[in-house]
């Protein structure tokens, strides 16, 4: 393996890891020490919704993206929203995504530093559209939602790939043919689209669905992903086995409860 195709290994698994250890302190490290005595309570016992409660305040600080955390002049949110998932699926989803994405930015020869900067800048792009329709929503009455999730990172890369290697053949799970790879990542946000539409026809915003960038937006993650340009071209004429298909990711919104007692309410 070159050069190349080893350091983008390492940042594309260090990545992942970075999303499962945030998942991890949603989910399993969870702080709930009582702090007069040190010790750590238990389901049932006093204190405990009180501590839990207190960790999830932290993790929707820091961790999610909304208007009120911009607003409270915590901008890196609009990066550590893009690795922070509290669902399993969503998890899941995201980065098997992002893996064949990388694989194809691989495939490809994209630099170490080009791979890194199209993340980034993908990841930035997503949060600046998600930004952009909160405040719209906000304008129409609507509550501030605060979301998380890769997808902008990984619509970005998709799209960016997608013009460097448009006829690379994939194996599409479910499509008993090959398509191109053209094909997958415009079907993939096509239906991505499709469910965004749904919800705004239905009035009804669904846990699972995906809540992507607007389209029209100019730093949604699509269009930076369209911008990044001279991505090389890989000359060899026989591929390699292409990457497995693309399954959807999601960016979840998270609807905070004002009867639950472990999501924190917003003013």
């Amino acid at each position: 393996m070159s050069y190349r195709g080893s350091a983008i290994k390492v940042l594309t698994w260090g990545t992942i890891g970075v999303n499962v250890a945030v998942f991890a302190k949603w989910n399993i490290f969870v702080d709930l020490r009582d702090h007069a005595t040190g010790r750590v309570l238990k389901r049932g016992e006093p204190g405990y919704l009180q501590a839990r409660a207190k960790h999830d305040y932290a993790m929707f600080d820091k961790f999610t993206l909304s208007k009120h955390n911009i607003d409270q002049g915590r901008w890196y949110t609009t990066l550590t929203s893009a690795i922070s998932h509290r669902d399993f699926v969503h998890l899941l989803f995201n980065m098997f995504v992002f893996k064949q994405a990388a694989d194809v930015a691989s495939f490809i020869g994209l630099s170490p530093l080009r791979f890194t900067l199209l993340g980034l800048g993908s990841a930035l792009g997503g949060s600046a559209g998600a930004l952009y329709d909160k405040n719209r929503c906000i304008r129409n009455g609507e509550p501030d939602i605060p979301s998380l999730g890769a997808s902008g990172m990984v619509q970005g890369m998709l799209v960016a790939t997608m013009f460097a290697a448009p006829w690379l053949p994939m194996s599409v799970m479910f499509i008993p043919v090959e398509i191109s790879y053209r094909t997958a990542v415009l079907g993939f946000i096509a239906w991505d689209m499709y469910n965004l539409h749904s919800e705004v026809t239905s009035g009804k915003r669904q846990e699972t669905s995906v809540k992507p960038s607007p389209p029209s937006t100019p730093l949604s993650p699509r269009s930076f992903g369209s911008r990044h340009s001279a991505i090389p071209k890989n000359p060899s004429p026989a591929p390699p086995e292409p990457p497995a298909s693309k399954s959807n990711s999601i960016h979840k919104p998270l609807q905070k409860s004002r009867k639950s007692p472990t999501i924190k309410k917003r003013p």
